[in-house]
């Protein structure tokens, strides 16, 4: 197990708040509504992993893509 593997069993498991680097992230596509652009910004500032989660219908997939 190295520390990566620690770090995000860390994140998953005892609530550890996941980096996110200060990246200013200017183009969004303007199909997504607000909280699919701040979804898709999370992820492409995250330094560990970003999570997208959410009930069906919601546009995770469309985000995703």
């Amino acid at each position: 197990i190295n520390q990566e593997n620690i770090r995000i069993l860390d994140i998953l498991i005892n609530n550890v708040t996941p980096k996110y680097n200060k990246k200013i992230i200017s183009q969004i596509s303007k199909k997504l509504n607000e909280n699919q652009k701040e979804g898709v910004i999370n992820s492409i500032k995250a330094e560990d992993f970003h999570l997208i989660i959410g009930p069906p219908g919601t546009g995770k997939t469309f985000v995703i893509e």
